[in-house]
C-alpha cells in the first residue's frame, strides 16, 4: 500500500505537486486550511486490524511536508481547530476470536504536531459533523444517543436522543438531520432538530437505509429497498419537511451515492452497475423543483464529489474527473461575434464576422447548419417561425429556418450592422447607407425607406404602429408605420442603442451619458439625467415601473420612471457593452472584460461574475434556463447561471 496525495490545478487538471505518504495508505478527507493540508495514513491490517496511523501536515503551495506524528489506531477524521488539531481514532483490539472497537479522541499541536491529549471516547462508531469552531455533533452508527464534543477539553454531553437506532445524519447552520430505524424494520423516520434549542422540528417516515444530503433550504434522501434498484432521490423542504419533488436514479445501494448542493443545484451520483461499459452517473438536479439539468457519465465507480470553483470533482482511484456547473456546452465559431444572437425553436442562431450564420441546438450545442454569407455578419438576427433575418455587409438575407437555404436577399450599397426587427409583415432594420428600411418579410421587397444624417446600427421600439429609433446623427426618431416623420428630437452625440417605450413616454440614452424621457405625442423632454458614461450602446430596460440602464464606464443604474431620480448605483463593473437581459429579479450583463455579470435588480447587488472568456460585445440571450453568450473569439456558450 502506498499513498499518495495530489494537488490538480482545478483550470485544467494539471498536477501541481505530489506527496508519497512511504508505504502507507491515506485514509479519509484531506483538509485544508489556510497554507497546510492535512491528512492521515493508515497503515497494512495485521491479524488484530491496521498498522497504527500517522498525521501528516503539508505546504498547499508546494507539496512539501510540514510534520508527521503517529497516531494510535485507524483515523477517520480529522478537525483543524486555530491552534489544534483534533482527530477521531479507531482502535481495533482482538478479543478471542473476535475484534472489538475502542474509539479516542487525539489532539496534535497545529504548529508541530507534538501530541497533546488522548482522551477515550466509547466503543461505538461515531458520525461526526462539525457545528462551529468550538463544538462538534456526533450521533453513532446504531446508536440513539446525539451527543456534543467541546474542542477545548475534549468531553461530550448527551443534548438529544433518536427515538430508534441511528443510520444517517447531516448537519446545518441551523438544523441537524437524523434518520433511524429499528433493527431488521424496512421503515424508518427522519428528524430535523433545532441545534439550538436540540428540540424537534418535525418528522416523517422514511425507508429504513437512506442517504442524507443537506444545505440551508432543502434536505435529499437519497434511499432504496435493496442493491440493483433504482435510488429513490426525495427533497424535502428543510423547514418543514414537506415533500419537493422525488427522483429514481441508479441501481446500487443508496450508501454508495454521493452528493452535494452548489448554486441551487443538487448534483449527485447516484451510481450504476452496468458492465458494458462499467461507470457512474453524475446527475446534475435544480435543487427547487428536481428538473434535470444535465448528466454525465464516468468510466468509473466513483468515491467522492466535491465543489471547487464552481466544478464538480469526482475521483475512484488513479482518476479524477472535473465537470463544469457553470456551462453546459461551448462552441468555437472561429471568428468574433458582435451581433446578439436569436433564440427560437429551441436553437440559437448567431452570426459571426468571418461571414456565416449558424444554427445550434440549445439542448446540446450541436450545429444544424451554417450557411456563408457575403462579408461580416456584426447585426444582431431576428427569426421567427420559419424564417432567420440576418444583416451583413451587403444587406439582408433571410434563411429558412430548416435547413439555412436563402429565401431572399435585399442588397444595399453598405454593411448593416443594426438590430433586425421583424413586424407584422414587415422587417425593418438600419444601414451604414444612413437609411433605416423596411421590406416585405415574404419576398425582401422594399416596402419604403427613411434617411437620416448618419449610420443606424442601434435597435427599434416598436408600439401601436409608431417606430422609434436613433442615428449617428444624434437624433431620435419617430415614424409612422408607413415611414412617414411624426418629430425628431436632436442631442448632440450619437445613439446606437434601442429606446423603450412606457407608456406615452419614450426613453433612450447617447454617447454623452444623457438619459432623456420624451413624449411620444411630440418628442418635448419630460426629464433628462445626466450619467457618468456613455449610453451609446446601452439600452434601457423596465423593472417594476423604474429603469434598468448601464453605462460604458462600469455603472449598472436603477432610476425612477418619473423624473428619473436614481433609485441605487453599482459601480466598478469593468467596461460594460451591449443590452441588459431581465428574467424576473435578475439582470444579466456582458462586459469587454469577458465577464457575465448576474444582478439582484431588485437590491442593486452584484450576485455573480462568470468569467467567458473574450470581450462580449453582443449582449446576452435568455434561452429557456440558460444564458447565451457569445465572444469576440467566437466561443459561443451555454451557461446556468
Amino acid at each position: 500500500m502506498d499513498g499518495i496525495c495530489r494537488a490538480f490545478r482545478v483550470k485544467d487538471g494539471s498536477e501541481a505537486w505530489r506527496f508519497a505518504a512511504g508505504g502507507a495508505g491515506i485514509r479519509g478527507d484531506v483538509v485544508a486550511d489556510r497554507n497546510f493540508a492535512y491528512f492521515a495514513t493508515i497503515g497494512p491490517w495485521a491479524a488484530d486490524g491496521p498498522l497504527p496511523s500517522q498525521v501528516i501536515a503539508v505546504d498547499i503551495r508546494s507539496g512539501g511536508q510540514v510534520w508527521r506524528t503517529p497516531a494510535t489506531g485507524a483515523v477517520d477524521d480529522l478537525f483543524v481547530l486555530p491552534q489544534t488539531i483534533v482527530a477521531i481514532s479507531v482502535v481495533h483490539i482482538t478479543v478471542g476470536s473476535g475484534v472489538r472497537y475502542e474509539v479516542r479522541l487525539l489532539e496534535f499541536d497545529k504548529a508541530s504536531g507534538a501530541p497533546r491529549r488522548t482522551v477515550g471516547y466509547g466503543t461505538a462508531i461515531p458520525i461526526a459533523m462539525r457545528k462551529n469552531q468550538d463544538e462538534l455533533v456526533v450521533t453513532r452508527l446504531h446508536g440513539t444517543a446525539i451527543e456534543l464534543v467541546n474542542f477545548g477539553t475534549l468531553t461530550s454531553t448527551i443534548v438529544a436522543n433518536a427515538p430508534a437506532p441511528i443510520g444517517a445524519a447531516a448537519l446545518t447552520k441551523g438544523r441537524l438531520f437524523v434518520a433511524s430505524a429499528a433493527k431488521g424494520s424496512t421503515s424508518g423516520g427522519l428528524q430535523a432538530i433545532a441545534v439550538d434549542t436540540w428540540n424537534q422540528i418535525w418528522s416523517r417516515q422514511t425507508l429504513a437505509e437512506c442517504t442524507i444530503f443537506a444545505d440551508e433550504t432543502n434536505v435529499v434522501l437519497a434511499q432504496s429497498q435493496a442493491d440493483d434498484t433504482p435510488v429513490d432521490f426525495r427533497c424535502l423542504d428543510a423547514r418543514t419537511g414537506s415533500e419537493r419533488w422525488s427522483v429514481l436514479e441508479g441501481n446500487r445501494h443508496p450508501s454508495s451515492a454521493a452528493g452535494l448542493f452548489s448554486e441551487g443545484r443538487f448534483i449527485t451520483q447516484p451510481r450504476s452497475r452496468d458492465t458494458t461499459p462499467y461507470k457512474t452517473l453524475t446527475v446534475v438536479f435544480e435543487a427547487s423543483s428536481g428538473r434535470e439539468i444535465g448528466r454525465f457519465d464516468s468510466p468509473f465507480s466513483t468515491s467522492w464529489v466535491v465543489e471547487a470553483d464552481k466544478f464538480v470533482l469526482s475521483c475512484h482511484w488513479e482518476h479524477i474527473f472535473a465537470f463544469d456547473l457553470v456551462r453546459s456546452w461551448t462552441i468555437e465559431l472561429g471568428s468574433a461575434v458582435r451581433g446578439r444572437p436569436a433564440f427560437g425553436d429551441g436553437h440559437i442562431f448567431v452570426g459571426s464576422a468571418g461571414g456565416q450564420v449558424n444554427k445550434i441546438r440549445i439542448q446540446d450545442g450541436s450545429s444544424q447548419w451554417q450557411k456563408a454569407l457575403p462579408g461580416p455578419v456584426e447585426s444582431s438576427i431576428a427569426v421567427d417561425e420559419t424564417r432567420v433575418y440576418v444583416g451583413h455587409a451587403q444587406g439582408v438575407s433571410a434563411l429558412d429556418v430548416a435547413s439555412g437555404a436563402t429565401a431572399w436577399t435585399f442588397g444595399t450599397p453598405a454593411a448593416v450592422t443594426s438590430v433586425v426587427r421583424r413586424s407584422g409583415g414587415d422587417v425593418l432594420f438600419g444601414c451604414r447607407d444612413n437609411n433605416l428600411h423596411a421590406v416585405d418579410c415574404r419576398d425582401g421587397k422594399e416596402l419604403w425607406s427613411f434617411l437620416t444624417g448618419g449610420f443606424v446600427e442601434g435597435g427599434l421600439a416598436i408600439e401601436s404602429d409608431e417606430l422609434y429609433f436613433g442615428s449617428f446623427d444624434g437624433r431620435l426618431y419617430a415614424l409612422d408605420s408607413s415611414g412617414a416623420l411624426k418629430w425628431k428630437f436632436e442631442t448632440v452625440s450619437e445613439i446606437k442603442s434601442t429606446p423603450l417605450v412606457v407608456g406615452d413616454m419614450v426613453l433612450f440614452g447617447n454617447a454623452d451619458g444623457d438619459l432623456t424621457a420624451l413624449a411620444r405625442v411630440d418628442g418635448s423632454v419630460r426629464w433628462r439625467v445626466r450619467l457618468p458614461g456613455s449610453l451609446a450602446t446601452s439600452s434601457p430596460v423596465l423593472y417594476q415601473n423604474e429603469i434598468i440602464v448601464a453605462d460604458e464606464n462600469g455603472h449598472v443604474h436603477r432610476v425612477k420612471l418619473t423624473g428619473g431620480a436614481p433609485r441605487w448605483t453599482i459601480q466598478h463593473l469593468g467596461r460594460l457593452r451591449g443590452d441588459i437581459q431581465l428574467r424576473g429579479a435578475t439582470a444579466y450583463l456582458g462586459s469587454l472584460d469577458g465577464e457575465l455579470l448576474v444582478i439582484d435588480v431588485s437590491s442593486g447587488t452584484l450576485t455573480r461574475t462568470i468569467r467567458a472568456g473574450g470581450p462580449l460585445f453582443a449582449g446576452p440571450v435568455l434561452a429557456g434556463e440558460q444564458v447565451i453568450v457569445a465572444d469576440e473569439t467566437g466561443r459561443v456558450q451555454a451557461i446556468l447561471p
